[in-house]
This record gives C-alpha cells, structure tokens and sequence, in this order.
C-alpha cells in the first residue's frame, strides 16, 4: 500500500554537515523507520544510489515537478500529468527505475 507523509527533514542543509557516510546513515535510519520501500529522486549520487540498493530500496530517478505527483506516476504511468491539479508537469514517463 502506498501512502504519502511529508517530513521537513533539512537533508540539502545536513548534506554540508559532517562526512558523506554520516549523511547517508542518517538518510538509511529515517527511510528504514519510516519504512520506506521506494524512492522517486531527481538527481542522486552514485553513493546514494549504492546505498539505496544495498537497503532492497527500489529507487526511481530522473524525476521532475511536484514530488507528490512524480511518485504517484511512478506508481500509475497511466495517470495523466496534472491529476491533482498542481499545476505542475511531473516527470511522467522519464522516472526510469534504477534496479
């Protein structure tokens, strides 16, 4: 089943803070307490990537526009862009499974 939740997590912020391997570790205890199973990303770096795949996390990447929108396309492609009424054009059709 999916869901949708919100968090103010300050991760662009915490990204400068400390080591690489600090910041993906506190990325792996929120996505694993929060059980997260999927992650739909615009832009990703090789060492998230690989973390995310060591975690059995599914991950979609090149995604565009609203957050919310972009990950329920990755969930209905057959959704049409703007179902909400966002306004905004999500990645339909360039959210590209990464494993």
């Amino acid at each position: 089943m999916a869901s949708w939740t919100q968090f103010d997590v300050g991760w662009d912020q915490l990204h400068d803070e400390g080591t690489e391997g600090a910041h993906h570790a506190r990325i792996a205890r929120f996505l694993r307490e929060h059980e997260v199973h999927a992650v739909v990303a615009g832009g990703i770096g090789p060492g998230m990537i690989r973390m995310l795949d060591s975690m059995g996390i599914d991950l979609w990447y090149q995604a565009s526009g609203d957050a919310k929108q972009a990950a329920l396309v990755v969930l209905d492609p057959d959704l049409p862009s703007d179902d909400q009424g966002s306004g905004e054009q999500p990645s339909s059709g360039q959210a590209n499974p990464v494993n």
